[in-house]
């Protein structure tokens, strides 16, 4: 598992100068951290790990982990080594196969028995494989390719369990435990491809393979782990003895317990930790990538109704307790573990190691500083990501951690403000008399919770709104915030200078330029495609409205349909539809006209959009109701031929069945229903719909 991003180095003495006068054995394999110090302070890890926890601090144990998997974000480098990196100057010594059989000088038999068999390997062929393993006795555990795999490597990675089980027959347990070029083991790959029965059939010659590591480290459960074979996970985790064989470490412990995490594998995570309790004593890591997962804690809505319904009819039900999120399971889990250190622990757990970054949204003098600032700090990292859900447990756990502050002197909610979270802003509004200390709480520059509003605009923070339509209601929404977040403040808040001499208001102005700018330009566009739609509306609405169907009486000079009940009706509807396009055009033109000021997008110029598309529609719609009246048979065929058609998906599908043209079909209906109204019927034709 790689660290991802940049690091800092803390110079923490190593294995190899921890006891410079004893120095340790070269050759000791796969050692790990815990393995060295317990050289310095007298204990056997796992089996003296509750010795352990009481002798070296959880706090220093929380930073070594750290090192050991680098959650998501920018953390220190500790230089320890890892699951991954284990001894990566002197990686794993390989088992591999006999590979006599490679040599140039042997190529005629090569080409003899090890195409062959690699042949019959590939399409399962036992008869084959047996007559070829019978020309050479040590065959079966030799390498028939370049990369140096086995036939039982061939066979594996294919499926052929038949094969695959008559072929470990033939061989010696220690046969199973050879290993390719990449240090895979035949098991390994079962495990990659997440083939169980063919687990199960490797396993009961040799349960060895499935705690034998690559010479990264890696072990089969982490292979079936990061190629997300789930069941195969489950069916390692429980036959490697909960990851406590010879060859585990607690390196590769956590960072098995980290990639179930990171892989949504929450169930499993639970249960890493509750077999093994003292990897939750140094959860930071993982509750760092907890804090960065907010679609973890979302809950079905269908599920959350009816856990909620039931809690009214049953108050002591069962289903108060079923489908509760893993997540949320593995969360509380943690905390409560780590609510038995001491506070000290606690706060080096939550608050994660100090790093510089650079403040990007202030400036002092006109010139960014990189600051020191806890920004991988759980509760901040949750902030950031909007994980509101995680805050609350945790609060909930350690409500002290409410005015936790990060070296720039903010709250959470003041990282909250700037990215938009609103969920996280609205616990301002239930924590009682601590909001008034938090909202008046001012950084290293001078901002307040209304300056951040103003600095940080979607765009700029690199959450921009995906569900916005439009800049003009993306302004919209950062006005509505403002105003929003200036409600909370007080009065003496709203008007302060920071330290570049801005208020709130003209930061807000100043960083808001370009979504002004955007906004009038898709207010115009928008507004110029409305007005041809309203225009041609009208026009049809009202030559229907003037010229009457079926003509006029040449003696009385009244429409000859006149006096059919639907014929005011059908007045009506092209009367309204006129009206209703003719409306849409005025407050177009409207908007068209504006001045575009900044405080018009909060209100006006959005509610003229609105306006001006509500009375399109209902035009749109006056005009649907016409035809439909006007010729109820094509209707009722058109209703007729949907119910067909609905009995039918096949009819939907293109030419090469691979996607349904849905679309294609409900536009079709609708053109047809418009061409139907502008057509010219006949007096005739007419007199017999209105008859109907």
């Amino acid at each position: 598992m790689n660290p991802i991003g940049n690091h800092h180095h803390v110079n923490i003495p190593s294995a190899s100068n921890t006891q410079s006068t004893q120095p340790l054995p070269q050759n000791l394999p796969c050692q790990d951290l815990l393995d060295v110090l317990s050289t310095c302070f007298l204990y056997q890890w796992p089996n003296g790990a509750k010795g352990a926890l009481t002798t070296i601090s959880c706090s220093m144990l929380h930073l070594i982990f750290i090192s050991i998997m680098n959650p998501i974000g920018n953390h220190h480098h500790v230089n320890i080594p890892s699951a991954s990196n284990t001894q990566s100057t002197q990686p794993l010594p390989q088992n591999l196969p006999c590979q006599d059989l490679l040599d140039d000088g042997r190529r005629e038999e090569y080409l003899e028995l090890c195409v062959p068999l690699h042949k019959a390997s590939m399409r399962g062929d036992w008869k084959a494989a047996k007559n070829i393993l019978g020309k050479k006795e040590d065959l079966i555990k030799s390498s028939i390719n370049r990369n140096n795999e086995t036939a039982l490597h061939v066979a594996v990675s294919r499926g052929h369990r038949a094969f695959v089980k008559n072929l470990v027959s033939l061989m010696e347990k220690k046969d199973l435990e050879l290993q390719d070029n990449n240090s895979y083991t035949a098991f390994c790959l079962a495990a990659s491809n997440g083939d169980i029965k063919m687990a199960e059939i490797l396993l009961k010659e040799n349960k060895a393979p499935i705690d034998i590591p690559t010479d990264q480290g890696m072990m089969p459960l982490h292979i079936a782990l990061s190629t997300r074979r789930r069941d195969m996970v489950e069916f390692l985790y429980v036959n490697s003895k909960s990851m406590l064989g010879d060859f585990w470490t607690p390196e590769n412990q956590i960072c098995f317990l980290l990639a179930c995490v990171k892989a949504d594998c929450y169930d499993i995570a639970l249960r890493v930790v509750k077999d093994q309790p003292e990897l939750a004593l140094v959860g930071g890591s993982v509750l760092r990538v907890l804090a960065q997962k907010p679609e973890a804690f979302k809950s079905n809505v269908i599920v959350s109704t009816m856990r909620r319904l039931f809690s009214i009819l049953y108050p002591n039900s069962f289903m108060l307790n079923c489908n509760v999120r893993p997540a949320l399971t593995l969360l509380r889990f943690i905390l409560t573990n780590i609510a038995k250190l001491h506070w000290t622990e606690i706060q080096a757990i939550m608050r994660g190691p100090s790093e510089p970054i650079k403040e990007e949204n202030t400036t002092t003098l006109g010139v960014e500083k990189p600051i020191d600032a806890r920004s991988s700090s759980v509760l901040f990292s949750a902030a950031e990501a909007g994980n509101v859900d995680f805050i609350v447990e945790v609060i909930e756990q350690y409500p002290e951690l409410l005015q936790e502050k990060n070296d720039i002197n903010r709250s959470i909610f003041h990282v909250a403000v700037s990215h938009r979270h609103k969920k996280i802003f609205g616990l301002l509004y239930e924590i009682g008399s601590s909001r008034d200390s938090i909202v008046t709480l001012e950084d290293v520059h001078g901002n307040n919770m209304l300056h951040l509003v103003g600095i940080c605009s979607n765009s700029s923070n690199g959450y921009s709104s995906e569900y916005i339509p439009g800049a003009a209601y993306e302004m919209q929404q950062e006005l509505v915030w403002f105003k929003e977040v200036e409600s909370m403040l007080p009065l003496s808040l709203r008007e302060k200078k920071n330290a570049c001499g801005h208020t709130p208001r003209e930061e807000f102005t100043n960083h808001h330029k370009h979504l002004v700018t955007d906004g009038e330009k898709w207010l115009k566009e928008t507004g110029a495609q409305l007005m041809v739609v309203a225009a041609l509306l009208a026009a049809m609405s009202f030559a229907a409205t003037i010229t009457f169907a079926g003509g006029y009486n040449q003696d009385t000079g009244y429409p000859i349909f006149s006096k059919k009940d639907v014929f005011p009706q059908f007045m009506n509807y092209c009367t309204f539809a006129f009206l209703s396009s003719s409306t849409s055009i005025i407050n177009v033109l409207s908007l068209l006209t504006s001045r575009y000021a900044e405080e018009d997008f909060e209100k006006s110029l959005p509610e003229r959009l609105m306006f001006s598309i509500l009375t399109l529609l209902l035009s749109i719609a006056d005009i649907l109701l016409r035809v439909v009246k006007d010729q109820p048979e094509l209707a009722l065929d058109g209703v007729r031929v949907l119910r067909v058609l609905a009995q039918k998906p096949e009819a939907f599908k293109s030419k090469n069945n691979s996607c349904f043209n849905n679309e294609a079909t409900v536009f079709y209906f609708i053109s047809k229903f418009f061409y139907v109204e502008l057509q010219c019927a006949s007096s005739l034709d007419i007199a017999k719909i209105y008859s109907f």
